[in-house]
């Protein structure tokens, strides 16, 4: 649920907060495998979005957000657990159907701490957008609305995946860290398509002041160069295999 606070001078220019809760479903801990991935069933995200969008005028704008968050199996939570991750974006209009983005993502995980964020959005029409952005580019194409209120769109989309989480290793890993508290990275890079459900627009391109905003999505994908990283380097580095996913959810 996302709460918009008119607390600043602009009442156009909220601050929005948006609770989340996340589940990720592995297939682990597998021994007595020679090479097993040490990781437990299943690990959670608890986080809280807080995000201000300022327009200055129509050539300008920003993005700036914070996510502090708990990120573990939940039987392992300590002060690794507790994450902020962030994003800080500008905006500039170059035409009516291009914008620049330039900025940067803060992910903190063990491995990749910042990256560099930003490229070109073109909207050459209502019906297609095309997000050309690192790390996570976007292409959408709208298909119908559908119950007289909700847009279906289909996108295709890429990204640095993966996140970091406190575990807790398997009794039957290494004697150097088994049932001992950890923290990990799984990194990959992942492809998707998926279908979006968002309440339909007005004219002008913003929500009816009555309408509850809310996004529903559904996505399958392929991911590739994974890998996993342990805060204990035991073992210094996990290569993993490509596979596909499915991944779904719901803001409003």
């Amino acid at each position: 649920m996302t709460f918009a606070l008119p607390i600043f001078p602009n009442p156009k220019n909220p601050l929005y907060v948006s609770p989340g809760f996340g589940l990720h479903l592995w297939d682990g801990p597998a021994f007595p495998d020679s090479f097993p991935a040490d990781l437990p069933a299943q690990a959670y995200d608890a986080y809280l979005d807080v995000t201000w969008r300022p327009q200055f005028n129509e050539a300008f704008g920003m993005e700036l957000a914070v996510r502090p968050g708990v990120y573990s199996s939940f039987d392992a939570i300590n002060s690794q657990s507790i994450r902020l991750q962030g994003r800080g974006l500008g905006f500039i209009r170059l035409s009516p159907a291009w914008q620049l983005a330039i900025g940067a993502v803060y992910l903190d995980r063990l491995d990749i701490k910042l990256l560099p964020a930003g490229g070109l959005i073109w909207t050459p029409n209502e019906k297609n957008r095309l997000e050309f952005l690192f790390p996570k580019p976007k292409l959408s194409r709208y298909l119908m609305t559908a119950w007289t209120n909700t847009e279906w769109w289909i996108y295709a989309t890429g990204e640095y995946g993966g996140g970091s989480w406190t575990i807790e290793r398997a009794p039957e890993t290494d004697p150097l860290v088994a049932a001992m508290d950890d923290q990990i990275d799984i990194n990959d890079f992942r492809v998707m398509v998926g279908l979006e459900f968002k309440p339909t627009q007005s004219i002008d391109g913003n929500l009816p002041p009555t309408r509850r905003q809310y996004v529903a999505y559904f996505e399958v994908g392929y991911a590739f160069e994974r890998e996993i990283i342990y805060r204990s380097n035991v073992p210094d580095e996990f290569n993993l295999p490509e596979t596909f996913l499915l991944r779904g959810g719901i803001r409003f």
